[in-house]
């Protein structure tokens, strides 16, 4: 989804790969807006996006716009932004229940590079409003993070956060 061409400038199509003929396909719908290193998950039968990096000629700014792919239809949606601009980082499902009745829900995972960025914040939404979640210790950006978002269960469910730029790691 989306992407940067080096020094150059983002994109903002969007690409299926059929692994049954080991092809990439260029889909009809396209972001409304350039973008690249945005966190993406995949949250019900669609593709969610929290901010991402724009390209300002010189060098990359975190964004806040956010949207919703739908793999079906082929379309996307503009969504209620995510309350601070990030990129560089991931979008995760999280079976945690931060959000009052919603099981699972999106957790985005610090990240960013425009200051006060890289941040240790989490923004979390179950679809339509976003929610301030409990931070982590180190700020990062371009760090690897997942979940056992298969523990169902309020309090058993982990996200493992590990070293990246630019301090070294904790787990949360």
């Amino acid at each position: 989804m989306a992407g940067f061409r080096i020094n150059t400038a983002m994109t903002n199509t969007i690409w299926e790969f059929s692994p049954g003929t080991n092809t990439w396909i260029q889909k009809t719908a396209t972001l409304p807006v350039a973008r690249g290193y945005i966190p993406t998950v995949t949250y019900f039968n669609f593709i969610w996006t929290a901010g991402g990096s724009d390209w300002n000629g010189t060098t990359l700014v975190d964004t806040n716009d956010s949207f919703k792919y739908d793999l079906v239809a082929d379309s996307i949606t503009t969504i209620s932004n995510i309350p601070r601009a990030t990129a560089e980082t991931r979008a995760l499902e999280f079976a945690d229940g931060f959000v009052a009745g919603c099981r699972p829900s999106i957790w985005v995972i610090g990240g960013g590079r425009t200051p006060p960025n890289p941040s240790n914040e989490v923004d979390v939404t179950c679809g339509g409003t976003w929610a301030i979640g409990p931070p982590f210790v180190t700020p990062r950006r371009n760090f690897p993070t997942d979940t056992d978002i298969g523990q169902i269960n309020f309090g058993t469910a982990y996200i493992w956060l590990e070293a990246a730029m630019p301090a070294m790691g904790s787990r949360h």
